[in-house]
């Protein structure tokens, strides 16, 4: 998002020049922790694992290459990066259905892990419409049906990631820093 580049005062470079900077870091990463004279060496042989976030194609084309876990931010930004466009259901599956195809022989190895844009508790679930704007192309889905938005209850957002998981694959889930306090109970009741 450009807003984070902004912060970290550097230039917010076009899309394509974003992912050759990735693929330069990770590649090089890659080299430096196969090289049993780098210093200092990474506690595991091969280095932490790489976790790479994406939406578009030539992104988690890199991913599917170099990743362990791939994320998926539940959505894309827009051109100018300053605003996040929800993904529905039918958009999550094509983006899941591209990486695997991708992956081969690696798709049980590589793990999925999901962004989850919001956690709506019920005393908040009358505004979850106000919440997004735009709507996501896919409008038949509501947006507290969009995969990375949990509403409801404790029990009822634990539901929701088991669906999440059985649907998609999903194994690993984040929150936003902003919705911690609101899927501690979510935690509670999964265990």
């Amino acid at each position: 998002m450009k807003a984070e580049f902004d912060t970290a005062g550097i230039p917010f470079p076009s899309g394509g020049k974003r992912v050759e900077q990735l693929e330069r870091t990770v590649t090089t990463l890659r080299r430096l922790f196969d090289d049993p004279a780098y210093q200092p060496r990474p506690a595991q042989p091969s280095g932490p694992p790489l976790l790479i976030a994406g939406w578009g194609d030539r992104l988690l084309r890199v991913a599917a290459t170099h990743a362990d876990i791939i994320a998926f931010p539940g959505g894309w930004a827009n051109a100018t990066g300053d605003a996040l466009h929800l993904a529905g259901a039918a958009q999550m599956e094509e983006r899941i259905a591209y990486v695997r195809d991708l992956l081969g022989d690696r798709a049980d190895s590589v793990e999925l892990n999901l962004l989850v844009q919001q956690v709506i508790p019920p005393s908040d679930g009358a505004s979850v419409p106000d919440r997004f704007a735009p709507q996501p192309p896919d409008a038949e889905d509501r947006p507290e049906e969009a995969p990375s938005v949990l509403v409801g209850s404790p029990a009822d957002m634990a539901q929701q990631i088991k669906e999440r998981r059985e649907r998609y694959g999903f194994t690993y889930f984040t929150v936003m820093e902003y919705t911690m306090e609101n899927f501690a109970p979510v935690i509670a009741t999964l265990r």
